[in-house]
């Protein structure tokens, strides 16, 4: 008797440790899924570009390279978030970076996988994929995960460029808001990051 509970204890102590080491696992979506992911990845990162842009630019003609810095620090999240109310379909909107200025920007490791994808083209002078689609899941629940990269504008190199070029303005404003930041020596052109639109079909 005292046996048989011993073995009955046990074995919920490993199904306990099984559920909470259970990861996310990666597969390849259906043609129909990836179109259809696509079409909702594609319009909420257009948005979010269009959005951005529209910002930074009039902050640039009204206040400087300063005031497009105070926009990217106290806007930019928030404006990311909003793009999630532009579809059912959206469950989060983010961009991710292996050199982030703002550490929330930070990859996880499905992130790190796609931004490995585009690393490894970049080096190589290879074309960038214009989107990269993960289809995850986890505990029974299926979502998708769209990618499409950021280059860099030539308004980016304000605050993103040669840190030898940036004014001591802008590198003391940079300095106080991201002391950690790793978001700097970029050209035009570059590959920066990746826009993320989190997906969730409809069964």
């Amino acid at each position: 008797m005292k046996k048989s509970l011993y073995l009955s204890a046990l074995a919920a102590v490993f199904l306990f440790l099984g559920c909470q080491e259970q990861k996310s696992v990666e597969s390849q979506p259906t043609p129909a899924e990836a179109q259809k992911v696509a079409a909702i990845g594609e319009a909420a990162a257009g948005k979010l570009k269009q959005t951005l842009v529209a910002e930074l630019t009039a902050a640039m003609q009204s206040g400087g390279t300063g005031a497009a810095i105070e926009v990217c620090s106290n806007k930019a999240l928030q404006l990311t978030e909003s793009i999630v109310d532009s579809s059912e379909n959206v469950l989060a909107v983010k961009r991710t970076t292996f050199k982030y200025r703002n550490p929330q920007n930070a990859p996880d490791e499905w992130d790190a996988q796609a931004l490995q994808v585009y690393e490894a083209a970049a080096q190589k002078g290879e074309a960038l994929p214009p989107s990269y689609i993960q289809k995850i899941q986890r505990e029974g629940e299926t979502t998708f995960r769209y990618y499409q990269p950021l280059l860099t504008a030539g308004l980016c190199l304000n605050c993103h460029g040669d840190p030898n070029m940036l004014t001591q303005e802008v590198s003391a404003q940079l300095a106080a808001l991201y002391p950690d930041d790793k978001a700097t020596g970029y050209k035009e052109g570059d590959f920066r990051g990746l826009i993320r639109v989190s997906v969730a079909l409809e069964e």
